[in-house]
């Protein structure tokens, strides 16, 4: 029995169920389709070189998660090529630690850890970036942010960036965390 055997002849002969969709579609297709010529040369010999070299030191190590062991290896060995993913992926302790510093500085400010990262996502991430800005940097710093900070939020801001720097030299005085004094 065929796929249109027992159909009635206006359901067979209908463009839904009939040939003429298909081959009309294939046409199409085969038209889209680049020619030989149109189509660029692709060198694969620095692909499979790569996958070897994975390969190998797979067989060496033999890692319980292999996607984890991929992008523990690429970012290892070719951290150049994944513009900065490596120093996220391998989270740089240094960084990390002046990080937790900015985060501490505005809990020790009475502002939220999400303001802080407000901050340290935009790119100021250390004691130093923060001293750098003044009142007129936090309209950018929230708009970067895609937030809309509370008004008191707000408030404590701007008057604790009216001097930022006395608000600094006050949280490293004044804070219990002395070994996070060595960063920011």
């Amino acid at each position: 029995m065929t796929a249109t055997e027992g159909l009635e002849p206006e359901v067979y002969g209908s463009p839904l169920h009939g040939n003429d969709l298909v081959k009309q579609t294939l046409e199409e297709l085969r038209k889209q389709k680049l020619t030989a010529n149109e189509a660029t040369e692709f060198d694969l010999k620095p692909v499979v070189e790569l996958f070897t070299r994975i390969n190998e030191e797979m067989a060496l190590s033999q890692p319980k998660n292999v996607v984890e062991f991929v992008i523990d290896f690429l970012c290892k060995n070719y951290p150049n090529h994944l513009h900065g993913f490596s120093s996220i992926w391998n989270s740089d302790p240094e960084l990390e630690q002046a990080r937790l510093v900015v985060v501490e500085f505005f809990k020790y400010n009475k502002l939220p850890v999400e303001i802080a990262s407000h901050f340290t996502r935009a790119g100021y991430d250390t004691l130093d970036t923060i001293a750098s800005l003044n009142r007129d940097s936090l309209g950018d710093i929230e708009k970067y942010s895609n937030a809309e900070w509370l008004p008191g939020h707000k408030v404590r801001l701007l008057k604790m960036f009216e001097n930022i720097e006395q608000h600094i030299i006050e949280f490293k005085r004044d804070r219990p965390f002395q070994s996070l004094h060595k960063s920011g």
